[in-house]
């Protein structure tokens, strides 16, 4: 067992269980979440850089799966690769941020930013960005949403409301994230190897939480096969009011 589980009590252990299985659910459903329901209770247990780096194996492992699964149903846009080369970017600049700055100024400024749209969205429900002004915006997106990956672990701000606001279909929706999450993965995975912080400990620990992260998503994709489009749009938008309320009060 690694020292970091050796060191936490039974009832901290299932805690942390619990909070993977439910972010397993949510991301079943969603396509995203489970960072942003375990993050935060592992981070009041260990602290924010390990917690974030647990969930990296998890996230690479899940999003490959569900890459797959909705392959078919990936859109046909030319946002997808502009916004993987912001990622990559991003997420080398947000691991620095991770290891030598705070990021409590950048989780308020981000959190502003998701309930602004948040509002927007519900006032204008019908709105939808063209896929021109899409393809125009990709790049400095996907850079945002990497800064928040490689600092925070929680890339899903800024690519879901993305995604969101393009208003793509439940499964192309959740292939898209998947791929983008998994590129977003790797890249902080190998950045963190390389400054010598994911070791072989923090590996195997983030091995063991995949297990509960994989039964919660089967219950959430039973769940979710049964939604409507509408009410899918709802909940992502409810994600994000979540994860604004975790970056303010968090």
């Amino acid at each position: 067992m690694p020292e970091i589980l050796s060191d936490l009590t039974f009832a901290q252990i299932a805690l942390v269980v619990l909070s993977l299985f439910l972010g397993g659910v949510v991301k079943g459903v969603t396509g995203a979440g489970a960072p942003i329901v375990a993050i935060p209770v592992m981070a009041a247990i260990v602290d924010l850089p390990t917690a974030v780096m647990i969930m990296l194996v998890p996230n690479a492992l899940t999003n490959i799966g569900q890459s797959v699964k909705f392959r078919a149903a990936l859109p046909a846009r030319g946002f997808l690769l502009p916004y993987l080369i912001g990622g990559g970017l991003g997420v080398l600049i947000g691991t620095a941020v991770l290891t030598s700055l705070s990021t409590r100024g950048l989780d308020l400024l981000v959190a502003c930013a998701i309930l602004l749209y948040v509002v927007f969205r519900l006032a204008k429900p019908s709105w939808a960005l063209s896929p021109g002004l899409a393809n125009r915006v990709a790049l400095p997106a996907g850079a945002v949403a990497g800064v928040l990956q490689g600092a925070t672990g929680l890339s899903a701000p800024a690519t879901l409301g993305f995604l969101n606001s393009v208003k793509l279909p439940r499964p192309s929706f959740v292939g898209t994230v998947a791929l983008l999450f998994l590129v977003f993965s790797v890249v902080h995975i190998v950045s963190l190897v390389a400054l010598r912080l994911f070791t072989p400990e923090i590996a195997v620990a983030s091995l063991l939480a995949l297990a509960p992260i994989l039964l919660g998503m089967r219950a959430g994709n039973r769940f979710a096969d049964r939604l409507p489009q509408h009410v899918f749009e709802n909940l992502v938008l409810a994600l994000l009011v979540i994860m604004a309320a975790r970056m303010l009060f968090g």
